[in-house]
């Protein structure tokens, strides 16, 4: 009998529990739906590129969606409470990051209402629903190979460039897309296993931190009746808790530093060197801008291009002819 993956069915029972409050956006980010917004869209996302499904690609749109709203809201607000630890005597500055955050929930609040999130989730749990054959297994394992040949490629072009130069549309990206996969493999509910080869690495001790082994994000969910599973390298995902939490401090610093620089030049009406100064000024313990791309990036091409991390990830599976699509 060919048991029936339903991955998504536990985060939207996580959503399906704010349907009876009455303000869901603040409800949303006080209680990180950001988390199974997450799930669901790296659900959908790679479900789109394994069976080549347009409607699974139409539900990760509507899910990224929420989760990109959420996070502007939890950029805006880390920033705030940052500078009021900081107990600094500028309103306006404050002001500024406190009317952002309003803002942006004022637009979740339209989102929710427009799209009528919780009463469409039902439908999403059965369109990415599919069947647990060997085939369909292949297929996704193929496209998780695909997702890290984009990341190698992605990498390889700043590897022959020798830096980074941009802090979103670089660090950034580079983090989202590696974080990509440890979600994945979170999200499948039991399709992704961890196991141990004898393989063993110079790195090892470098990037396999205790941290990294007690993280709950490194425990991947366990179900005992799939019977086609993804096998991925132990040592290497907990490599990329790694390097993914360690580009993260890297990107929160920047784009923080970016944020203040840019709000202070709204609200002083100063010019752009002016402005990263003073932001400096207020985080004297964060690296300059470029410091922090030059550390990124040496994080980055280390891990990914020298040390070759993310070929070793996928464990080698015996192939299966003819692969019937979904």
């Amino acid at each position: 009998m060919i048991t029936q993956l339903n991955p998504a069915k536990p985060f939207i029972i996580s959503l399906l529990k704010f349907g009876r409050t009455k303000n869901k956006a603040e409800a949303f980010y006080a209680k990180n739906a950001r988390g199974a917004f997450f799930m669901l869209e790296s659900i959908a996302r790679l479900n789109k590129l394994a069976f080549d499904d347009k409607n699974s690609g139409n539900w990760q749109k509507l899910f990224k969606k929420f989760e990109d709203i959420l996070g502007e809201i939890d950029y805006y607000d880390a920033i705030y409470k940052e500078l009021i630890a900081l107990k600094l005597n500028d309103e306006a500055l404050l002001n500024y990051f406190e009317h952002k955050k309003n803002k942006t929930f004022k637009k979740l609040e339209k989102l929710i209402e427009k799209k009528e999130i919780l009463e469409c989730l039902p439908e999403a749990e059965k369109a990415l629903a599919f069947d647990n054959t060997s085939g369909k297994t292949m297929l996704i394992r193929n496209a998780f190979q695909q997702e890290i040949a984009s990341i190698m490629s992605f990498m390889d072009n700043y590897h022959s460039k020798g830096r980074f130069d941009d802090m979103e549309l670089q660090v950034h990206e580079l983090r989202r897309r590696l974080r990509w996969l440890s979600i994945y493999a979170q999200a499948y509910g039991g399709l992704f296993i961890l196991e141990k080869s004898p393989e063993k690495f110079k790195w090892e001790k470098v990037y396999v931190t205790p941290e990294a082994k007690k993280s709950p994000y490194n425990v991947l969910p366990v179900n005992k009746t799939i019977k086609h599973r993804i096998e991925l390298n132990k040592t290497v995902f907990y490599a990329l808790s790694t390097l993914i939490k360690e580009l993260g401090q890297y990107k929160d610093e920047g784009l923080t530093i970016e944020g203040v620089q840019k709000a202070i030049r709204k609200t002083r009406h100063v010019k752009k060197e002016e402005a990263l100064a003073i932001a400096l000024q207020l985080f004297p313990k964060t690296a300059g801008h470029d410091a922090i791309l030059k550390k990124a990036f040496l994080l980055a091409d280390t891990a990914l291009c020298k040390e070759q991390l993310l070929s070793h990830l996928l464990l080698k599976t015996k192939p299966v002819t003819s692969p019937a699509k979904k």
